[in-house]
């Protein structure tokens, strides 16, 4: 079985004793041609990773990551292969080519086509990167090894960048050839470059001298490149200190990257053009150095490594090195560790920071977030895709815990001088052999859940730690129990897998908290609860912001807001206390009320299904001199469906919602009234293409009873209404909206920024129309019943602090009808924060 695990075994190694690869780029630099030749290197299977394979639509592709890597429209990779003139079926991360003895040669033409695509493998706008993948490379089916390769590579005219390490100059010669010990010859071509060459690494920034309204904050390029220059510089002098990586001089290369801020290949790593450009607070920008120095040094170490190691994939073991490394680096320069949650703790009071720290769903999750297992959803990064072992940090993070931090500080230091493979090393540092310990971690990820509870002892407390889940038995791993006694005073013992812990306090505990550090990874779960929920007694409450959503009435200078708040168990996603404010031009007021949630998770901290009961209380505003002041109580029930996974920009997703009121209320002169409304709303969203879907909505609500003139249905709203119109234009006390949109998006990966706070990543457009059918109030005044408007919305849409979603909406309506006698207006402007149709 450990056989099976450790997949980089001796048949890799010689799976071919040498590669070369002649290819041509063509002008467009979205097409490749070429061959790869293997000498076979021992009797056996021979097989080639295509990479492209798994770069297909259907893999992983959602709302929120779809424009990390396809901004201009899902653009498709393919890579063709010949043997013998005949056309292989290229299925798979893998393809097997044949049967072969030793020493025989295997020829393969191929053709690859190169994709308008974001990361380490397409064209952006400024290069072409082919860091990896972009040709078939031999291998044994499991894993990919680096095998020594002569190269040959044609260019086109006017590009410059570096091929297998080697430049490529505009005045140069377009053929370049080369060696390398590498799994893929890595290429970046681009019009123009910036090169800051230095000894401890020579970077690549490809540039644009050409204005682009997408990265109007290019004037902080050169401030980014400065800083990512001396990070990699203290790297260096760091790995220097420690005996390694003298030899070594990787490329850097500035890469569109979006999922995670650094990436490898083979002879350097990218970097995403999005480092370094947060707030130039140094508590900020060391998030993004420590992403770059695990990286960095694991490649320093990579030889060390490729010398030791004959049975652990020697990346696996430079990874684990590099974190164990990366924590003494940051100990030295910033006294220890910290991530987004231990900064943003004390703050989280809006739900996108709650998301943030217990779900996260964002780009650079493992730069931002002290990740224990960094296993990716789908394997679609060049250092992942072609086999299923962990990261070596999953290694790293589960040795201290078996044997403490100081321990394995001690065993990675013993490594460096050692000429042992660290298994070998490890195991003498926990006195025991470690190979059925590598196995459980080397596997898939354990399904487990853990449950903490107390139960009644004289004079202790006693707690029971409880696995569950289809490998609660495979897995035995330290876990950890904080207890806060009757006094106050904090306890806290560790053990080895589930059992009873007793402490030797006054009880009943006041709290009881399992894995408070958060080393344990449980991804078996009740519906409706996080992994976590279960991991202490009694819960703990976390009040937030959950919402706050405006619009702006820019053409008769209206103003609406809604600050919507919740009480919540934390991990708990089903049960919620709601608190709402609102301010408008008609009213002002508060409701409360409870929420549950039932059905599927959409995200970590939503389900699909939400049903509530709420009571409020509002007063309603003076307009004019007919119109008077009052107050009201009101009773609502409400029930919601929805799938999309963010408000702020959906290209797919459906929806629909209902709700009833019922309302009492006295005017300013005592004259009591009672009125009751209902209402329900569906929406649907059709992707026509990447960025590209038709919005439907459709919409119904009635007042019965005394209605007030500030409670009657207006035909003009941003969110629930026509956008032609003002509030005042027409009301009632019945309406209906009929709303398409055809939305779409303008620029999916913009880059201006504003001074680190704030950077601007999207820009959409949305051209509209809206028919509303109104039982109109006062017939006199308008005595017409159905409205039309269209009109067109722009939505820019970015992050603060490189972390919060933040959303401005723009929406120009040109009402179509009038009613009779009124003031005609050409255009209405509202001015919104949230995306259009968002509540239905």
């Amino acid at each position: 079985m450990i056989a099976v695990l450790l997949l980089l075994s001796a048949s890799s190694l010689t799976i071919c004793k040498q590669v070369t690869l002649r290819a041509e780029v063509d002008a467009s630099g979205r097409e490749v041609r070429g061959e790869v030749t293997c000498v076979v290197g021992r009797d056996g299977e021979v097989a080639v990773a295509i990479y492209p394979e798994v770069l297909g639509p259907e893999r992983g592709l959602d709302d929120v990551n779809r424009e990390w890597f396809y901004p201009e429209g899902f653009s498709p990779a393919r890579l063709s292969v010949w043997l013998d003139g005949r056309r292989l079926k290229t299925r798979g991360p893998w393809l097997t080519v044949g049967t072969y003895a030793k020493n025989k040669i295997v020829r393969l033409t191929f053709a690859t086509d190169v994709p308008r695509r974001n990361g380490t493998f397409g064209q952006s706008e400024m290069a072409t990167y082919l860091l990896g993948g972009w040709y078939p490379m031999f291998g044994d089916g499991r894993a990919l090894a680096a095998l020594p390769t002569t190269f040959s590579v044609t260019v086109p005219t006017g590009l410059v960048g570096s091929i297998g390490g080697l430049p490529v100059t505009r005045d140069g010669p377009r053929t370049v050839a080369g060696k390398i010990v590498a799994r893929f010859v890595p290429v970046v071509l681009a019009r123009e470059l910036v090169v800051r060459s230095g000894p401890a690494a020579t970077i690549l920034a490809p540039t644009d001298t050409r204005d682009s309204p997408r990265r109007l904050g290019s004037g902080r390029d050169a401030a980014a490149l400065t800083e990512l220059e001396a990070t990699v510089v203290i790297g260096a002098d760091f790995a220097m200190r420690h005996g390694f990586g003298v030899d070594v001089r990787p490329l850097v290369v500035l890469a569109p990257l979006r999922e995670n801020l650094v990436e490898a290949f083979d002879g350097g790593f990218a970097v995403s053009d999005r480092a370094f450009r947060l707030s130039l607070a140094e508590r900020f920008l060391k998030l993004h150095r420590a992403s770059l120095w695990r990286q960095q040094l694991a490649l320093l170490v990579l030889p060390h490594c490729r010398r030791r190691e004959t049975h652990l994939s020697p990346t696996l073991v430079a990874d684990l090195v590099a974190s164990a490394l990366r924590e003494q680096l940051m100990l030295q320069a910033y006294g220890g560790v910290e991530y987004a949650p231990d900064m943003l703790e004390d703050f989280a009071i809006t739900r996108e920071i709650d998301s943030l720290i217990l779900a996260p769903q964002m780009t650079f999750r493992d730069t931002y977030f002290a990740v224990i297992d960094e296993t990716p959803r789908v394997r679609w990064r060049l250092d992942d895709f072609d086999h299923t072992l962990p990261r070596g940090k999953l290694l790293y993070e589960k040795l201290v815990d078996l044997l403490g931090r100081t321990a394995v500080a001690k065993i990675v230091d013993r490594y460096l001088l050692d000429d042992a493979p660290f298994a070998t090393v490890a195991g003498i540092q926990a006195g025991r052999p470690l190979e059925e310990w590598l196995v459980t971690w080397l596997s898939s990820y354990p399904q487990v859940n853990y449950s903490v509870r107390q139960v009644d002892a004289e004079e202790s407390i006693v707690v029971i730690v409880e696995a569950s889940g289809p490998d609660a038995a495979r897995v035995v791993e330290p876990v950890t129990v904080e207890v806060v006694d009757a006094a106050g005073v904090t306890h806290r013992q560790k053990r080895l897998g589930p059992g009873e812990l007793r402490f030797a306090a006054l009880g009943p505990a006041a709290q009881v908290v399992l894995d408070p550090e958060h080393r344990l990874v449980e991804q078996w779960q009740t519906a409706g609860q996080g992994s976590r929920f279960d991991n202490q007694q009694p819960p703990s409450w976390r009040f937030m912001l959950s919402g706050l959503a405006g619009a702006v009435s820019a053409t008769n200078t209206e103003l609406d807001v809604v600050a919507s708040f919740s009480l919540r168990r934390l991990h708990d996603l089903r049960w919620r206390w709601d608190y709402v404010a609102a301010y408008g031009p008609t009213k002002l007021g508060f409701a409360t009320g409870a929420t549950w949630g039932f059905g599927a998770e959409v995200t970590p901290l939503v389900l699909a299904h939400q049903v509530g009961l709420s009571v409020g209380y509002e007063r309603l505003r003076r307009e004019g001199a007919n119109i008077l002041p009052g107050d009201q109580l009101s009773l609502l029930a409400h029930y919601r469906f929805d799938d999309r996974l963010t408000p702020y920009w959906s290209f797919t997703g459906k929806g629909w919602t209902a709700h009833a009121a019922w309302t009492i209320g006295r005017g300013v002169k005592g004259d009591p009234y009672t009125f009751a409304n209902f209402g329900g709303a569906v929406l649907g969203i059709l992707p026509l293409a990447f960025g590209h879907s038709l919005v439907g909505r459709l919409r119904g609500d009635l007042n019965l009873g005394d209605t007030p003139p500030q409670e009657l249905l207006s035909v003009g709203d941003l969110y629930h209404a026509g956008r032609g119109y003002l509030r005042d234009d027409a009301r009632g006390s019945r309406r209906f909206v009929a709303t398409g949109e055809y939305r779409h998006l303008l620029a999916g990966d913009a880059n201006t920024d504003f001074g680190g706070v704030v950077t601007w990543t999207r820009w959409e457009g949305a051209l509209f129309a809206d028919g509303v059918a109104l039982d109109v109030d006062d017939p006199r005044g308008c005595a017409r019943t159905w409205f039309a408007d269209v009109g067109y919305g722009l939505r820019f849409i970015g992050d603060a602090l490189g972390v919060l979603p933040v959303v401005v909406t723009v929406d120009f309506g040109v009402p179509l009808v009038h009613c009779s006698g009124a003031r005609t207006r050409p255009l209405t402007v509202y001015l919104g924060f949230f995306q259009s149709l968002a509540w239905f």
